[in-house]
C-alpha cells in the first residue's frame, strides 16, 4: 500500500516509518532509530544459570526492545523479547552450546 499512499511524492524517511508504523500497529520507532540513525549494530548479551537464560540488549539506543528469535529447546525456534534491561527465561536445551540466534537478525550475540 505505500507505493500507491505515497505515488509520484517525494517523501521524507519519518513519513515512510510512520506509514509503517500505522499500517503495522507496532510501535518500532526504536528499530528505526537504531538501524537508520546508529553506526552501532545492537548486541544480545546473554547467560545461563541452570535451565535460566537472561538476557539484554547491549550497544543500543535508549529503550531498544525489539524482540528476537532463537532456538531454546530441541531445535525449535521461539521469540525471546529483550530490552535494555535483563530479562529471564526457562529453557530446555541439551546443551547450552544448543542456543542459536536466527541468523536473519542483524546483531551480535555475547554469551557473558
Amino acid at each position: 500500500g505505500m507505493n500507491a499512499y505515497f505515488y509520484h511524492q517525494t517523501v521524507t524517511s519519518k513519513q515512510i516509518e510512520d506509514y509503517i508504523i500505522q499500517h503495522s500497529g507496532k510501535n518500532i520507532q526504536k528499530v528505526f532509530d537504531q538501524y537508520l540513525r546508529q553506526t552501532e549494530i545492537p548486541t544480545l548479551e546473554y547467560k545461563f544459570k541452570k535451565n535460566v537464560l537472561s538476557y539484554r540488549w547491549k550497544n543500543c539506543v535508549k529503550n531498544f526492545d525489539m524482540p528476537i528469535k532463537v532456538m531454546l529447546e530441541n531445535g525449535k525456534y521461539s521469540f525471546i523479547f529483550p530490552t535494555t534491561k535483563w530479562q529471564k527465561t526457562v529453557i530446555n536445551l541439551k546443551n547450552v552450546t544448543d542456543f542459536a540466534v536466527d541468523k536473519n537478525f542483524y546483531i551480535n550475540t555475547k554469551s557473558i
